[in-house]
């Protein structure tokens, strides 16, 4: 793209980023009233939907740097790189959002999932330590919600392709489908995942979302007296 593109797109991520924003400030303030504690003792039910808001504000803020910065020329001419280079440090740095969006979305997850089985059962899951794959599922099994199995594979699947630049290579050497949102996506072996979009990611959020509170607010979960963080 060229940078009146880049500059219009930047500020076509914004909006639609506040309003998944939007979706998150509903359930934290509704957590405010309905559980104060989760609030008070930084619980770990809570803790997910602050840590997805802050993710969100923080790719804000690098499209708001494309937007800006990167796509005038006046802000580069101070700087040493080649003028031919504009064009390609701004797709580096927008491929590098995606990534660390992606990337620490998953980690807040995995982090919650984790102390929620740890609280639920300390011997569960080795302690809440074993695969992820294995965290998720028994939470899911637990709660009755095996619905949401696909969406946590999904993301599963897209990070784990972070140990090798974004192409598939599973263990078992086995291509895989994933439906999201009635739209079927291949992890093919060998080849580089090309639907990390930032359309996408809004939309694991948002399904994330949906999620969680239906996991949270499951009789099993909910009847916690606190999920503490940072403790498996």
């Amino acid at each position: 793209m060229e940078l009146i593109e880049w500059k219009k797109y930047a500020n076509s991520i914004l909006s639609p980023t506040e309003r998944v924003k939007d979706e998150l400030r509903l359930i934290i303030a509704e957590y405010v009233r309905k559980f104060p504690s989760w609030e008070q003792n930084n619980d770990a039910r809570r803790s997910w939907f602050t840590g997805a808001k802050l993710v969100l504000s923080t790719s804000q803020l690098g499209y708001i740097y494309i937007r800006d910065q990167l796509t005038d020329t006046a802000w580069w001419k101070a700087k040493t790189i080649e003028h031919n280079m504009i064009n390609e440090q701004v797709r580096e740095f927008e491929i590098y959002l995606r990534y660390g969006f992606s990337n620490m979305l998953f980690t807040i997850t995995e982090e919650t999932l984790r102390s929620v089985v740890r609280s639920i059962d300390n011997t569960a899951c080795n302690g809440g330590t074993s695969n992820y794959e294995g965290i998720y599922i028994y939470l899911l099994k637990v709660t009755k919600k095996q619905q949401y199995l696909d969406l946590f594979n999904f993301h599963r699947l897209i990070r784990n392709t972070i140990h090798t630049n974004g192409v598939f290579r599973p263990k078992n050497n086995q291509d895989k489908s994933i439906t999201f949102l009635d739209k079927q996506y291949n992890f093919v072996c060998g080849e580089k995942i090309n639907f990390q979009s930032y359309e996408l990611l809004l939309n694991l959020v948002s399904q994330y979302k949906i999620a969680l509170v239906d996991i949270f607010e499951d009789d099993n979960i909910i009847s916690l007296s606190h999920v503490e963080r940072f403790k498996w």
